[in-house]
């Protein structure tokens, strides 16, 4: 039977997160080892944001995404972080993503990139997004929150903090969501 799985924050191929969060140098290989070791290719993944950052960094960087996005098990469903910037369509066509949104609610579970927190690191900008999705988590009666964007920070409460560096770069598997409360 198929699983459903959550992931956060992979950066792939992002050079300056080694040093933004202490992660190793072959922190990629990591990720997609423990990815398809665990994920079957029938799975949905739901990745909740920064799927890759710094491409245009990294010679041939689109490509080499492409052949990591393309050796990935399972359906992927990218709910957009802020280093999200290509199109819909680039993501569906090129990099094996097969649906694209901002949020997504999965049973009692309301998913998005950010943890919906105001505080003095919130950009000017983001306040009003946070707004809308801080609405509709409300309208939508979902118990939590499932994010990312916030690497190593636990907000506790209803708020699931799913980014790799919290799960040992890992994904976590639909059962086992609570655990990581």
């Amino acid at each position: 039977m198929a699983k459903t799985w959550f992931i956060s924050d992979t950066h792939f191929l992002h050079e300056n997160i080694k040093k933004y969060c202490n992660r190793e140098d072959d922190y990629n290989k990591t990720i997609i080892t423990n990815w398809n070791s665990m994920v079957g290719e029938n799975d949905t993944v739901f990745h909740l944001g920064d799927l890759a950052a710094g491409i245009g960094k990294v010679q041939d960087g689109y490509n080499k995404l492409k052949k990591i996005m393309n050796i990935l098990n399972g359906n992927i469903v990218l709910i957009k972080g802020n280093h999200d910037h290509y199109t819909n369509e680039q993501y569906k066509n090129d990099l094996n993503i097969k649906a694209v949104t901002d949020y997504h609610i999965h049973g009692e579970y309301f998913l998005c990139h950010y943890p919906l927190i105001i505080d003095n690191y919130t950009k000017e900008k983001m306040i009003p997004i946070f707004n809308e999705l801080r609405k509709l988590f409300r309208e939508s009666g979902c118990k939590y929150l499932l994010h990312g964007h916030s690497h190593l920070t636990k907000f506790g409460g209803k708020r699931i903090n799913l980014s790799v560096d919290l799960t040992d770069f890992k994904p976590v598997e639909y059962d086992n969501l609570l655990k990581h409360l």
